[in-house]
């Protein structure tokens, strides 16, 4: 997991190895490393003075200044699906795979591995579960108005959740895990693209994926050579700059 600080000072890095680093970027150097433990899936700031991270079934936020957690809390699991299945993962535990921050609403957005989407305030309390996947949730992207999150999954699909009216629009076609997916500029409002381990990258008509018609597929990159697992919209890229 990379991330930028707000003011772009400093850059988080998570690992396999139970630790989060905060590096500065002037200088090159190792600010301070979090200690989360397990495997970490997402670091995120919130502010210059605040961090989220998820690892394993853990969410932590995190006091930059002190390098002290401030709130932990694990997912739990919410359903019978076991990632892994009961052999490898007797105990049942749900991964807290995804993460994204809101500002808007000063939420986030969860991705588990028990094939949920959670919405949590940064009390670190539950406000919203979404079920509808088949397989653990392994992406997700909170829009900046708050009122809807995308979802990829290992079922290969794409979900499309109305947090406001908590209604939900599944979008099929991939035919591996959908490891990434988020919000392209398109001529109607925001379109939404898609990445996945079948080598491929989407790019869907967001008003026919909302409006419950059968969603437009706008673009396809791949298959490739190998499967494409994150993928990124500039800004500057995208007028030509």
């Amino acid at each position: 997991s990379v991330a930028w600080s707000p003011d772009g000072r400093f850059l988080a890095t998570g690992a396999s190895d139970g630790k989060i680093a905060l590096w500065d970027y002037a200088t090159g150097t190792s600010r301070l490393v979090l200690t989360p433990g397990g495997d970490v899936f997402c670091a995120k700031f919130v502010d210059e003075n605040t961090l989220v991270s998820t690892s394993d079934d853990n969410v932590t936020v995190w006091d930059v200044a002190t390098g002290m957690p401030k709130q932990k809390k694990s997912v739990g699991s919410k359903t019978n699906y076991v990632f892994g299945g009961i052999e490898r993962n007797p105990d049942s535990t749900a991964w807290a795979f995804a993460m994204d921050y809101n500002p808007r609403r000063n939420t986030l957005a969860l991705g588990v591995s028990d094939a949920t989407v959670r919405v949590w305030d940064m009390n670190l309390q539950e406000l919203v579960i979404f079920q509808g996947h088949a397989k653990d949730v392994c992406s997700v992207c909170a829009h900046e108005s708050g009122d809807e999150l995308l979802s990829g999954s290992g079922d290969g699909m794409v979900g499309v959740w109305d947090v406001k009216n908590r209604q939900a629009r599944a979008i099929p076609g991939h035919e591996g895990s959908v490891h990434d997916v988020g919000y392209w500029p398109g001529e109607k409002g925001h379109d939404i693209f898609s990445v996945s381990v079948d080598r491929t990258f989407w790019v869907w008509d967001g008003n026919s994926a909302r409006e419950g018609e059968q969603p437009l597929q706008l673009a396809q990159i791949g298959p490739g050579a190998t499967a494409v697992l994150s993928a990124a919209w500039s800004p500057y890229l995208g007028k030509g700059g």
